[in-house]
């Protein structure tokens, strides 16, 4: 989520989780500017780009500087609109 000029990402987990790791193994997360995030397991990796993010963020600020005033209605409903698609992302834009 992009709240006042910062990213922040926020985790739910929607079911109950055993404190106590199930093995010895490690995960490493990167959360990243070109890609959204890379995983790495042992020696298997998954990447989330992050392509469509900044393809979203170029079009919505190129349409937010078109607008004559940053209170005007189109103003708004870009900035409300920009803010739906990126709190989405990680459930329709993930892994899928």
């Amino acid at each position: 989520m992009y709240d006042r000029g910062e990213w922040r990402l926020h985790f739910v987990c929607r079911h109950e989780i055993d404190p106590e790791p199930p093995g010895d193994e490690v995960a490493g997360v990167d959360l990243g500017i070109s890609n959204f995030a890379a995983m790495s397991f042992g020696d298997e990796g998954i990447l989330y780009p992050g392509g469509a993010l900044k393809e979203d963020e170029y079009w919505f600020q190129k349409e937010r500087a078109k607008c004559d005033d940053s209170a005007s209605a189109e103003a708004v409903r870009l900035d409300r609109k920009r803010t739906e698609r990126v709190r989405g992302t990680p459930h329709q834009r993930g892994a899928g």
